[in-house]
């Protein structure tokens, strides 16, 4: 396959699809004699082959582009000539993304394609003459409107009526590959192939594609029970408009069934909870809803690993998977060995917390999934725990401690004081009684 560069010339990669050193890569050195050219021309060879390690970084799997923080990406691009300031086209995507429902995951794959794109164009130009890269006012430009239009089809779909979005759920997805393929084509300005750039995502995007695809057909399966007529709907908008009360009312049933199927778990089959758990997941995912703020138990919240990612004077948290899905933060209270009396009480009143949280549809608060409660490992007793969304930098001050020094961080930090006003805004309800 291959891999074009910016002097034209067509190259073999070196591994997979990763490019080899572009062709302005420095000659070998003059003084190399034919007396001794074995050694010299193998170093020469290695010289000219090595890739350097930024272009490593950006070369890395969608998934490691897709766990990268905002601020990480930052601080990697900010000095880059032309290539900085689109970081905040890529804050507006990561803000548009954040908010968004219906084909989630195939929206974070493509907000880490962008995240990718941008570290393979800042390493080229770089590596290349930095702000004398050939056409690069072109090719920053192209890339600031293809940023602003994902960030804009986003947003788009995110204020449409939920369940608009879902019953077009194959046609966003479509238009999601679209943006994908616009991605790839901006990366002909820096040296890339459009088959080169095409395998470095196609294969992980097909896959989370497929997955979401079956979840959305077996839950409008599910709602064909309820004589949810959603392919008749799916022709008239006006009919979706006048039934979107009766449609949230199915799905609302349809959560609280199967989540009675969750808690169940002594009288329920490995393949029906797991039938259950998927469609839960796929509710919270393309609607509004959340989970009745009742008590969690065992399946629904499994531990990644035993030790803890952080630890404080009264909890330690751990990440977990969450109804076999999404990766949240599981806090676990230290409430000493103590009995399960003693437990049920603490998770009264942090149920009283939980139903007034579970009323609250604001951007600056953070979901709350629920409290548990297990046996403590090989005892009679038992420990309180809290679920709620993964936080990648914890709090604001783990934030500013790690990223203050970052280009733009005077920015974040009056970001950050607006959203905790914001937040204390609209949880004055929220005390300890």
């Amino acid at each position: 396959m291959p891999h074009l560069f910016g002097s034209g010339r067509s190259l073999t990669p070196a591994r997979g699809d990763r490019p080899v050193r572009p062709a302005s890569a420095p000659p070998q050195s003059p003084d190399v004699t034919m007396n001794d050219d074995t050694d010299h021309a193998a170093d020469g060879s290695t010289h000219r082959e090595t890739t350097p390690e930024n272009e490593h970084r950006a070369l890395a799997s969608l998934g490691i582009q897709c766990a990268l923080s905002l601020a990480e990406v930052t601080a990697e691009l900010a000095p880059v000539p032309y290539i900085g300031p689109l970081v905040k086209c890529l804050t507006a995507v990561f803000q548009a993304v954040e908010k968004s429902r219906v084909n989630k995951e195939q929206w974070k794959l493509l907000q880490g394609r962008c995240v990718m794109v941008l570290r393979i164009a800042g390493a080229q130009v770089t590596n290349n003459g930095h702000q004398y890269y050939p056409r690069i006012n072109e090719g920053a430009h192209m890339l600031e409107e293809t940023l602003n239009k994902i960030q804009k089809r986003a947003q788009h779909y995110n204020e449409m009526n939920d369940f608009s979005t879902f019953l077009k759920s194959k046609l966003i997805s479509d238009e999601i590959e679209g943006l994908f393929s616009e991605l790839d084509t901006c990366l002909q300005m820096f040296s890339y192939a459009t088959d080169v750039a095409q395998a470095q995502w196609v294969s992980e995007f097909r896959s989370v594609q497929q997955q979401e695809a079956r979840d959305i057909q077996k839950l409008k399966g599910e709602l064909t029970k309820f004589n949810v007529n959603l392919e008749e709907m799916s022709h008239k908008e006006d009919q979706i408009l006048e039934n979107t009360g009766m449609i949230f009312g199915v799905l609302q049933q349809l959560l609280n069934d199967k989540t009675l199927v969750l808690e169940a778990q002594s009288k329920t089959t490995v393949d029906d909870y797991a039938d259950a758990q998927q469609i839960v997941r796929t509710i919270l995912s393309v609607t509004k809803l959340q989970l009745p703020p009742k008590l969690l138990l065992g399946r629904q919240c499994i531990l990644d690993a035993k030790v803890p990612i952080k630890t404080g004077i009264t909890c330690d948290i751990y990440t977990a998977s969450f109804l076999g899905g999404e990766r949240v933060a599981k806090k676990v209270f230290r409430l000493g060995m103590a009995e399960r009396e003693l437990v049920e009480h603490y998770s009264r009143r942090f149920m009283r917390i939980a139903s007034l949280w579970y009323d609250f549809r604001s951007d600056y608060t953070l979901p709350f999934y629920g409290i548990g409660m297990e046996a403590f490992e090989g005892t009679e007793h038992f420990q309180l725990y809290m679920v709620s969304p993964l936080m990648k930098n914890f709090d604001a001050m783990t934030y500013l401690r790690k990223y203050r020094k970052n280009a733009g961080a005077k920015k974040n930090i009056l970001r950050i004081v607006r959203r905790h006003r914001s937040s204390a805004m609209v949880l004055p309800g929220l005390t300890w009684r």
